[in-house]
């Protein structure tokens, strides 16, 4: 900024000495409202006291100078001019064009070393004006620069020589992308319809994504990553080296590596491990039944898969019903063996009529709920497996009557020879006797 001096110099009294003073720092205000601007001014001694006029648009102020170093503060923008008369009746006339600040430091920010695990930058002040310049960073330190910063939040404020100053305030963020979910190759898609997402840490942050196919280009696309997954839109086969390069804004590569595996559906078969029906002590509703599953193939991770449980009851036939589901849940308990009260008024039975059944035995078939489990890949979603299983209703009257029974012989054997009597497999007056050894 240049300031223009005007100087007049007026002595009314003959061989007087000139009167002088000199504006030793100017503090500008901080922006076009605030009148917290500042002149210091610097006098002779000899010239002591002395009377001082400030004026501008906004009116004059008068004050009586007796010290060599002065202050005039609360000064707005704007066009001064400062008259003085010293004890000698010499008049000096100077005028200062008091402007705001206009510091405009900006920054830019790069990585250290590309080649380090852990991410470092260097932060450097920029657009910096010309003259003595002071620096507070959040971290103490008093330089025009940080290196080897973490990523992290950081603030610097900058003053001149005027007392002008301007406060950044600095984020860096991490440009760490990952893998976030692949979908494995299916023996549909002949091993080569798999899939991979990747994720960023940050928000807006603009990458340049290679995938890299046996060490080949295969695709490339300059993309901005958010928090959301982004899918790269390129099948993979399992048996192909498959890589990601990620270039950052500061030209670092991050590489990924793409670990997939051949899901072979052909295999994949659900079998009932245990199965418990439900008996009242469920309470109402009998729905404390239990079901276990397994995969015929040993070799199959149930974390690897999502099971989803469905049941359909046919005293109330209103369709499949979704029940619960969880990655790696292969039991499932509290099932029901019969409909919940608010469906009866939406089965086509006349419930009327089935309330007053003097034979219940007859209607067992009501008192039962179809299951259907899916067991569907979470590596992929074409990869799934149905099937069904049914919870009913134990009668509430068991009869057991041991028959005959035998002590334990020398290896500890013995045996029990009973009969039951129950209504749920429809057998209400035949006996059913059972050896246990």
């Amino acid at each position: 900024m240049k300031h223009t001096f005007i100087l007049l110099l007026l002595c009314i009294s003959f061989g007087a000495v000139n009167a002088q003073f000199t504006i030793k720092k100017i503090i500008k205000p901080k922006n076009s409202l605030a009148c917290d601007g500042k002149l210091v001014l610097e006098f002779k001694e000899s010239e002591l006291p002395a009377e001082l006029v400030i004026s501008s648009t906004m009116g004059n102020q008068n004050f009586t100078i007796d010290s060599k170093l002065f202050t005039i503060s609360s000064l707005c923008p704007a066009q001064y001019t400062i008259e003085m008369t010293d004890n000698h009746e010499c008049v000096t006339e100077e005028e200062v064009d008091l402007e705001e600040c206009d510091l405009d430091i900006s920054y830019e920010i790069k990585r250290y070393d590309c080649n380090e695990d852990a991410e470092k930058y260097n932060i450097k002040l920029i657009d910096l004006p010309e003259g003595q310049l002071y620096y507070e960073w959040s971290n103490g330190s008093t330089k025009s620069y940080l290196t080897r910063r973490y990523p992290g939040a950081y603030s610097v404020t900058v003053t001149d020589e005027n007392g002008c100053n301007q406060e950044l305030n600095i984020n860096i963020e991490s440009t760490k992308v990952s893998i976030s979910n692949t979908l494995d190759p299916s023996e549909d898609g002949d091993g080569c319809d798999g899939r991979v997402s990747i994720q960023s840490v940050t928000e807006n942050e603009t990458f340049t994504i290679i995938l890299k196919v046996d060490n080949e280009s295969a695709y490339s696309e300059v993309i901005t990553l958010g928090n959301e997954e982004f899918q790269i839109p390129i099948d993979l086969c399992y048996y192909n080296t498959n890589t990601i390069e990620i270039v950052d804004q500061y030209g670092c590569t991050q590489e990924l590596e793409i670990e997939l595996s051949f899901i072979d559906c052909s295999n994949l078969k659900l079998k009932v491990d245990e199965l418990w029906h439900a008996s009242n002590g469920g309470g109402a509703g009998w729905n404390n039944g239990i079901v276990k599953y397994k995969f015929l193939d040993p070799n199959l991770d149930p974390n690897n898969f999502e099971f989803k449980l469905y049941k359909e009851c046919p005293a109330c036939p209103s369709g499949w019903v979704f029940v619960e589901s969880g990655i790696g849940k292969t039991e499932f308990n509290s099932l029901k063996a019969t409909c919940e009260k608010y469906d009866w008024e939406d089965c086509e039975f006349d419930y009327e009529i089935f309330q007053i059944q003097e034979n219940w035995d007859k209607n067992l078939s009501y008192w039962k709920c179809n299951y259907k489990m899916i067991a569907e890949s979470v590596l992929n979603d074409d990869c799934k497996v149905i099937d069904y299983f049914t919870i009913r209703q134990c009668s509430n009257d068991i009869d057991l009557e041991v028959l005959s029974e035998s002590s334990t012989n020398e290896d500890g054997n013995g045996y029990l020879v009973f009969s039951i009597e129950t209504a749920i497999f429809n057998v209400n007056s035949s006996n059913l006797s059972y050896t246990l050894t």
